[in-house]
């Protein structure tokens, strides 16, 4: 069967409030760990993944996104080989372990768009990128058991900041697209 090629979307939002982060933190749905829901894409069906390009949207609840040092990685694993977040603005260190089975985009900070094509900031900041460090077997994901035998072929996004961020104390949503050639 031939390759397919789908764009998935996930979002999630920040909890409200302008606790500077620091290189490293998390930015997820929830401040504390066993309370956060990471965001998740469908893949059933298929075996072979590999990831072309992320898009990120940030959208605060203001109105008023603040981007101009927003900087921040995407990683994304098989949902079985996520790691465990540890909550929204926690340092989140990932092992090397980890990091080499996830396809990896780098969301730079001078590059976001408003919803009217500007730079800067606006009502929303919009970034895509492809990817940027490949995972030992370039940008693919595979997986190597059954659907029948209960593998559950998701993937699950991980979004950390990689330079200080101070956002507006209001909620964000972060809504997340992936590129994606499918292969059964």
């Amino acid at each position: 069967m031939a390759r397919q090629l789908h764009r998935v979307t996930a979002s999630f939002i920040r909890p409200a409030d302008n606790t500077a982060y620091t290189a490293g933190d998390e930015i997820s749905s929830n401040a504390t760990a066993g309370s956060v829901v990471l965001p998740t894409f469908n893949v059933a069906g298929f075996r072979r993944v590999s990831i072309k390009r992320a898009s990120l949207d940030v959208t605060p609840a203001s109105g008023n996104t603040v981007v101009t040092a927003f900087a921040v990685s995407l990683l994304v694993f098989k949902t079985a080989d996520a790691p465990t977040p540890v909550g929204d603005n926690v340092t989140a260190p990932i092992p090397g372990t980890s990091r080499n089975k996830a396809a990896k985009f780098a969301f730079l900070a001078a590059v976001w768009t408003a919803p009217d094509g500007s730079s800067g900031a606006g009502a929303s900041g919009f970034n895509e990128v492809l990817p940027a460090v490949p995972t030992v077997n370039g940008n693919l994901l595979e997986f190597t058991g059954s659907e029948a035998n209960g593998e559950v072929r998701t993937l699950t996004a991980y979004l950390q900041v990689t330079d200080a961020w101070t956002p507006l104390g209001v909620a964000n949503t972060f809504n997340i697209w992936l590129d994606l050639e499918l292969e059964p």
